[in-house]
């Protein structure tokens, strides 16, 4: 066994090399000066081919942007066709600010401008003028007077005014606005230089060359001659010729002779020489290669004997390489599973880290962050960290438009984004995802100052990003700058303090900390007091309501509180409202569990400001009330029910009003009384006047300096322990303490 295998595995090299090598000396002679030529050749027209796509792709594009915004933008529809009930500084301003957008996102554009026929007005992202004092006048009259070319225009000379320095570019033109283009003309220049440039990327001036002409001459290189294409230097061998037919330009490009072509000849004919001596090298080499590679199959095969003799001595023939095959087929397999399992393993404790530098449970020292960033293979050299929080607005609506398998890849491409937006900013992050809708974000700077508006700006475009092209809305809030480790836990907290102000700072933004925004809110109790007073007001069909939550909105405003508390006031009055309407008629209490109440619940899981929830709700309520009015008015007692209540209004203040004085004074009986009121005012005469009593009773206590038991005569309380009882009951608090409260 010692020498057979090594005997197989040498003898088993030499058929295959001695044929393969004499096949390839003496086919690789005949064919491959003319393999590599046309495949020379191929690789240039595939190239010439790709340059001339990419640059048509490139200006069909810029076409395409422009198409869009005539066909989308009403800013330009105004500028084109002006409105009379329109500014028209306020037109040139927005349409000029789309042009200034339309020049910085797409990098070729060098100017774009728009000409307007009625009054020969030239509007630039700079300028507004006559057509006489344009620098590109000449270019418009020949558009307007001769035949329209909406194509692209040859190379030509620019500057937008006499005295500025001309640009080569190339121009193309639409008629203004779509479909007939009967109002103007929008005109985009884009710089020749950078379409160069783009060639210049793509040609490897080393061995290739590559000219462009259009109809007056060469365009590419530079210094190429104006001649005909035909006429090329003699160290140069045309291969490809190629015409665009969106541009009309000529694309010429070939291999430098000397170079290319020189190395293919020489390596033809020094192939012989070179095959012998590789022959004689190859077998040297399987000679000592296989010895050399025999000796560990020798040991594990003398191994594999041993074993054989001692376990299967009485079984069947065991095949030794089987039995090799088998047992790194297992070690593989637990590589793998190790590999996967250090990875999961990596990313948990990637995440707790992570999470116990938010909880900021422990100090950390430089010493002990560096071996545990290291362990999990992140930037380590740290002099300072800014910590951000991305969060997806409406997280509820997310949920339900995507399936949890989107929502996982689009977490994971919010990830990846964030990531590529930092690269290209020269800035080290790393990004978690702490909860399901927010997504911590750490910069970590090494050595360099920190520089906030950086991050900032990187955040914005991120944003955009994921607005535009994913098209989900997310607000970023970034805390101030963190030079210790300690420290992150602050940083992080100013962040998330951002992000509980949503509806006070706005959503779909960036948001930077300052110090203005550490104010904390007065508390809510005086909400819960005005909501009680809206509901009341409401109920009783005084129009002061909508001025009161009105001030409540306000006042959450100016206290800067946050949207979970904004939002628990906002379910207290809710609940207040339903538990009123359960003593009104039935045919409102069914308006609002079938329409506006889960209108209003969405209008306020979905309001992205202060100012749209105060809005929706008001709007919802105010719907409400006209519902409640039409069925108040609709009752034929409403005349009398009126002057019930003014009499009553008027006379609060009597000790002896009650039903039984009402019956007397308007010659109706006191069970009918008492029957409209729970109709009409969906509480009990009791409870109307009370309340009535009650109202009166603070205004007093705050607006004047009397004793309380002067305040209860005044309202119509005999015994002041009477009225202390009442109020107590009904606001919650002792006249004294409410005085001294409020």
């Amino acid at each position: 066994m010692r020498n057979r295998w090594y005997n197989r595995l040498l003898l088993s090299y030499f058929p295959i090399f001695i044929v393969g090598i004499s096949t390839i000396v003496f086919i690789t002679f005949f064919i491959v000066s003319e393999i590599s030529k046309k495949e020379a050749e191929r690789a240039n027209q595939i190239s010439t081919k790709y340059v001339t796509e990419s640059i048509d792709s490139t200006l069909r594009g810029v076409e395409q942007l422009m198409l869009k915004e005539l066909a989308t933008n009403p800013d330009f529809g105004d500028f084109f066709v002006p409105k009379a009930n329109m500014d028209a500084r306020l037109v040139q301003y927005q349409a000029s600010n789309d042009l200034k957008r339309m020049s910085t996102n797409q990098f070729l554009i060098h100017s774009i401008y728009l000409y307007r026929f009625s009054d020969q007005l030239v509007l630039t992202p700079t300028s507004v003028g006559p057509l006489e004092k344009f620098g590109d006048k000449d270019y418009l009259k020949s558009q307007t007077t001769g035949a329209f070319q909406s194509k692209w225009s040859l190379v030509r000379q620019y500057s937008e005014f006499p005295n500025d320095p001309q640009e080569k570019v190339i121009t193309l033109s639409k008629q203004a606005m779509l479909p007939f283009g009967n109002e103007g003309i929008v005109v985009i220049n884009i710089r020749v230089s950078e379409l160069l440039r783009m060639v210049d990327e793509m040609v490897n001036s080393q061995l290739t060359f590559m000219e462009i002409w259009d109809q007056e001459g060469p365009i590419y290189p530079a210094n190429l001659m104006k001649s005909s294409p035909e006429l090329h230097d003699s160290n140069r061998k045309v291969l490809s010729e190629s015409v665009s037919s969106y541009l009309g330009w000529k694309y010429v490009s070939g291999l430098k002779a000397g170079q290319l072509f020189g190395w293919v000849s020489f390596i033809s004919y020094m192939w012989i020489g070179i095959g012998g001596i590789i022959f004689v090298l190859c077998i040297v080499y399987i000679v000592y290669i296989t010895r050399r590679n025999y000796k560990p199959i020798e040991l594990i095969l003398g191994r594999i004997e041993e074993y054989q003799k001692k376990s299967l001595q009485h079984g069947k023939a065991f095949d030794e390489f089987s039995f090799i095959e088998k047992a790194l087929e297992s070690l593989i397999d637990q590589t793998h599973q190790y590999e996967k399992r250090f990875k999961e393993d990596l990313l948990v404790h990637r995440r707790q880290f992570f999470q116990e530098l938010l909880e900021g449970g422990r100090d950390i020292s430089k010493g002990q962050w560096q071996a545990q960033m290291k362990r999990l293979n992140l930037e380590y050299e740290c002099s300072a960290i800014i910590m951000s929080i991305a969060e997806i607005d409406n997280y509820s609506s997310f949920a339900e438009a995507y399936s949890e398998r989107d929502q996982h890849l689009l977490k994971f491409a919010l990830t990846n984004v964030v990531q590529e937006f930092a690269r290209q900013d020269g800035l080290s992050i790393w990004a978690e995802w702490i909860s399901k809708q927010r997504l911590g974000i750490m910069y970590v700077y090494k050595q360099e100052p920190v520089n906030l508006a950086q991050v900032v700006h990187m955040s914005e475009l991120f944003r955009e990003w994921v607005e535009t092209n994913l098209k989900i809305s997310i607000t970023v809030g970034i805390g101030s700058a963190a030079a210790e480790f300690g420290a992150i836990r602050n940083a992080f907290l100013e962040a998330e303090l951002l992000l509980r102000h949503k509806l006070n700072l706005g959503s779909n933004k960036v948001i930077a900390y300052n110090q203005t925004y550490a104010r904390p809110s007065d508390g809510t109790y005086e909400y819960y007091q005005r909501l009680s007073t809206v509901v009341q007001y409401f109920r009783l069909t005084n129009e002061a309501w909508t001025a009161v939550l009105g001030d409540i909105f306000r006042h959450m405003a100016e206290e800067f509180a946050e949207d979970e508390a904004i939002r628990g006031l906002l379910d207290y009055l809710l609940h207040l409202l339903q538990r009123e309407l359960t003593e009104l008629p039935d045919s409102l209490k069914q308006v609002w569990d079938q329409e506006i109440y889960p209108s209003l619940c969405k209008t306020m899981a979905e309001a992205e400001s202060l100012d749209v929830l105060a809005e929706g709700l008001t709007d919802h309520l105010l719907d409400l009330y006209r519902r409640y009015i039409a069925i108040r008015e609709s009752k034929g007692q409403m005349a009398m029910l009126a002057e019930m209540r003014q009499y009553i209004e008027i006379n609060y203040a009597n000790p002896d009003l009650s039903l039984a004085h009402l019956s007397d004074k308007f010659d109706v009986n006191a069970k009918y009384v008492s029957q409209l009121f729970k109709e009409q005012f969906g509480m009990k005469f009791v409870d109307f006047l009370v309340n009535l009593r009650m109202e009166e009773a603070k205004r007093l206590l705050l607006a004047s300096e009397d004793p309380i038991q002067d305040i209860a005569e005044k309202v119509g309380y005999t015994h002041g322990i009477s009225f202390g009882r009442t109020f107590k009951k009904v606001v919650g608090t002792t006249p004294g303490d409410y005085r001294k409260m409020m």
